[in-house]
């Protein structure tokens, strides 16, 4: 089992999408409304939508370097967001800041709308849906250690810095926050493939209500390549949907291909390395420019389904499996002898860098 932050924000902002097409709460909801401790000026006016599509304005000190040492409590944690002020004159639903703190915010609100933990209802409306047993949001025992059943433990990785430095034993947990809920989630590849294909809906056996707040969460809210949660991809090709994230103990990028239901889940034991893996596989490069741009006013947040793959789209994928397969057969493949020059030469610089490193 793999340690997990950024996967634990796309099951909470499912939670939000399904609560929304419920119609037991509004995206225009004030987020004071469920959390009644905070007044401040700015908060106050911030909204659920604007949480889960990080578009609220708030940047805490939780979310950007230099990183605090120290974890913050429940109180706490309320009083910083109630005496936040904008630094750059930011506000809220203007622009995409992307704020974990606005997603423990979020926490808090559907734990006070619906009584009950974040890990509750993740379990008691995703999780069992889709049947993912391999996944858990466990509390955070001494030493920061998740407390789980032995049986977890033992499938548990081991956790690395990015300097390769063990961190803690298995089953740590990494978090700024300390107070329940807040820790990260531990998960499978094969959870995390029943849920990418649930999102993608290439499930028939998922709960319509489930899938659709799945895909609810995936549609663009704001003109910036932001969903809820998701980080949407559109500028050229076929659509990719993502995220990335991490700690300093893990890694992991979840991605979408919509269009052609098909997903691809990276997993790490490595924190800091989350920037590598949003290179998009290799080949989205073949894919010929032959989709309908948008127009900025299209592009908001709908229940409509997504607009059908167009007929070029399988000829691209046909010919990018054709190329594929002849460069990894043929040494004479015309493409991998144009190629040959410029990957010498990338090698060769690669080689350069490394010897002026380790001098």
């Amino acid at each position: 089992m793999w340690t997990t932050l950024n996967a634990k924000l796309l099951f909470e902002a499912s939670l939000v999408a399904e609560a929304v097409l419920r119609g037991e709460l509004s995206l225009d909801d004030p987020v004071n409304k469920y959390v009644n401790e905070l007044r401040g000026a700015y908060i106050r006016r911030v909204t659920i939508g604007e949480l889960a599509t990080h578009t609220s304005g708030l940047l805490l000190p939780t979310d950007h370097p230099p990183w605090p040492d120290d974890s913050y409590s429940l109180a706490q944690f309320l009083n910083m967001l109630n005496t936040w002020t904008p630094q750059n004159g930011e506000q809220p639903g203007k622009r995409r800041i992307y704020t974990h703190a606005g997603y423990v915010l979020l926490q808090l609100a559907l734990e006070r709308r619906y009584g009950t933990s974040i890990g509750a209802l993740i379990e008691s409306r995703i999780l069992e849906p889709l049947g993912m047993n391999s996944t858990l949001l466990p509390e955070r025992g001494p030493d920061n250690q998740a407390v789980m059943a032995p049986q977890f433990i033992r499938r548990t990785v081991q956790g690395y810095s990015a300097d390769g430095m063990p961190i803690g034993a298995p089953g740590n947990q990494q978090s700024y926050f300390d107070f329940p809920g807040t820790g990260q989630m531990f998960s499978s590849a094969r959870d995390l493939a029943i849920l990418v294909a649930a999102t993608v809906g290439d499930q028939e056996s998922v709960d319509p209500q489930t899938g659709k707040a799945l895909q609810f969460t995936q549609h663009e809210f704001f003109r910036v390549g932001q969903a809820m949660a998701w980080e949407v991809n559109d500028l050229a090709g076929p659509t990719i949907v993502d995220k990335p994230g991490g700690l300093n103990n893990a890694s992991a990028y979840v991605g979408l291909l919509p269009e052609r239901k098909l997903g691809l889940v990276i997993l790490s034991n490595r924190g800091d390395i989350h920037r590598t893996t949003r290179r998009a596989p290799r080949f989205y490069r073949h894919w010929p420019n032959c989709r309908q741009s948008r127009p900025n006013s299209e592009r908001r947040l709908s229940t409509a389904a997504p607009s059908p793959v167009p007929s070029c789209a399988a000829t691209a994928a046909a010919r990018w499996r054709k190329n594929r397969c002849a460069r990894a057969t043929s040494s004479d493949c015309p493409t991998t002898k144009d190629r040959r020059p410029a990957r010498r030469a990338r090698r060769q610089t690669r080689a350069v860098r490394r010897d002026r490193t380790r001098r």
